[in-house]
């Protein structure tokens, strides 16, 4: 028996079994949501595009996804709803991010439009499964805002603090907000897919050690 064995070591939960994943990706999702709607949104003032608010939607479905995993996630009731829950809106984020990115380009480089697919965007918002997000909170998921143009929209008679006078003078001055202005590298779009790419890779990974550690445990239990 293995555990006569002094070498043996017990399997240890997968990345998936650990509820502290579950709890890490759900609060990572609720501060992208955050991120979005009060610091670019709010503190910024730049309106939401359609596309926009769609990547919101997809971070809440990993919120939701992470919720369910944290129940229990040794069990498979659990476990399983969560990682397809958050692998799907991962796949919908990436793809919404692969749009705005795509916005992006062709209004700089009109000759991308056939690579992209996708020149400009709708002002109506169309959730999957026919929610409306948009009608439920609408100053989360409502677009306000002309996809590819991110310039701030000031309202009237509102003081603004040095920093954040600083801050909406830069993403005006460059025609929308990026990660590095001086190189004007890193909008939202790019940034976006970039965090839904890894985020797909790591539920690959976490999934292909998942069914490593399955087997193991499998050969265990035959042994």
């Amino acid at each position: 028996m293995n555990i006569l064995n002094p070498w043996y070591q017990p399997v240890k939960p997968a990345l998936l079994e650990c509820r502290v994943t579950w709890v890490l990706l759900a609060l990572f999702s609720a501060g992208m949501l955050w991120l979005g709607h009060a610091f670019f949104q709010t503190w910024l003032f730049l309106a939401p595009c359609v596309f926009c608010v769609y990547i919101r939607a997809a971070f809440l479905g990993i919120l939701i996804a992470s919720l369910i995993g944290t129940l229990a996630p040794r069990h498979w009731w659990s476990r399983v709803p969560a990682v397809i829950g958050s692998v799907v809106s991962a796949v919908y984020g990436w793809i919404q991010s692969w749009n705005l990115v795509g916005v992006h380009v062709t209004r700089d480089y009109p000759e991308m439009e056939s690579v992209f697919g996708i020149a400009s965007c709708s002002m109506r918002a169309h959730f999957p499964f026919g929610l409306p997000l948009h009608e439920w909170l609408p100053s989360w998921f409502a677009p306000k805002g002309i996809c590819g143009f991110e310039v701030p929209r000031v309202p009237n008679g509102v003081d603004l603090s040095p920093l954040r006078q600083k801050m909406v003078d830069v993403v005006t001055q460059d025609h929308g907000w990026f990660l590095i202005p001086y190189y004007k590298w890193g909008t939202m779009g790019d940034l976006c897919l970039i965090v839904f790419t890894l985020l797909l890779l790591g539920f690959f990974f976490a999934i292909l050690f998942g069914l490593r550690t399955h087997w193991r445990r499998y050969k265990e239990e035959i042994g």
